[in-house]
């Protein structure tokens, strides 16, 4: 979250609880402790977040780190109602904001000793729409947060396919 190590949200665990139990003879998924990365990165130590990962996933004796980050975008912009806005009725009532939200989903697995990169997947998402100027804030918001929930769904498949590709191109 915001360029830091986080653990899944209880959605995300699930999706991928569901993604191991589909594919059992690749393993298993184990999140990465923030305390632990958080440990191993040192007090003046300003390496990147993926060097953070690294470090941490091999503190538990990992051998490859799947890292995904999930995130949502807004901006929004007046539509021809906005002459209503100044009105009361005009400004709570009608479509006076256009809002495009977009979220991003990508993903890598590395390996945890020499950061080779085995594969990645990226999901997209579009949520834009309209609504009021009153609220403006707190519907971008919204928006923004029901953007993250649907583009780690969709990230999810694809994730799998990078990880059944890999798994049956090395003939396990």
């Amino acid at each position: 979250m915001n360029g830091s190590i986080s653990t899944p949200t209880q959605k995300e665990q699930e999706l991928l609880a569901d993604l191991v139990a589909r594919h059992p003879e690749m393993g298993s998924f184990i999140p990465i402790s923030p305390l632990v990365a958080e440990m191993v990165r040192g007090e003046k130590d300003t390496t990147s977040t993926i060097a953070d990962i690294r470090r941490a996933a091999a503190r538990q004796h990992l051998d490859h780190v799947l890292i995904y980050e999930i995130g949502a975008s807004s901006s929004e912009r007046d539509t021809p109602f906005a002459l209503a806005d100044v009105t009361l009725i005009g400004g709570a009532f009608l479509p006076t904001r256009q809002f495009k939200v977009a979220g991003v989903g990508q993903a890598i697995l590395v390996d945890v000793r020499n950061g080779y990169p085995y594969g990645t997947a990226t999901a997209t998402e579009d949520l834009s729409g309209l609504g009021r100027s009153f609220g403006t804030h707190r519907q971008a918001e919204a928006l923004r947060g029901r953007a993250s929930a649907k583009v780690a769904v969709a990230l999810i498949p694809e994730m799998e396919a990078m990880l059944v590709d890999l798994y049956q191109s090395v003939g396990k």
